[in-house]
């Protein structure tokens, strides 16, 4: 074996890397579970008349939300976080025709629409 190889071996296991799962105080707060008032900040963000995705839920009906909804999709979220499950990860795309031929790909740019689930999830977070 190659005795340069080997000398960085040894010198890379006496100063081993540090660890991702250490947690400072900054990053502590990043652990704590999403409260309602986070959620209603996040909710009141929401922009109306914005398109939906699959699942069909739109940000009028997340605006609307009783308290007693918005205590669930908050249950909700918090086990996303507890669990690193993220379910609206599927976004609808469509292309849309700039100019030029039509028949190239080139001519065309896509549009993702989101889950607004989703993205209130992420603001949530």
């Amino acid at each position: 074996m190659n005795s340069s190889l080997v000398s960085i071996r040894k010198d890379s296991s006496l100063n081993p890397a540090p660890s991702l799962a250490t947690t400072t105080p900054e990053s502590a707060i990043l652990d704590d579970p999403i409260t309602l008032l986070e959620l209603q900040i996040a909710n009141k963000g929401l922009k109306c008349g914005k398109s939906c995705s699959l699942d069909l839920i739109s940000n009028e009906m997340l605006k609307n939300l009783s308290n007693v909804a918005n205590l669930s999709l908050l249950r909700v979220f918090n086990h996303c976080l507890e669990t690193g499950k993220y379910p609206w990860h599927t976004s609808v795309i469509t292309p849309i025709f700039k100019s030029g031929n039509p028949f190239s790909p080139d001519n065309y740019r896509a549009i993702a629409v989101g889950s607004c689930m989703g993205k209130l999830s992420l603001v949530s977070f």
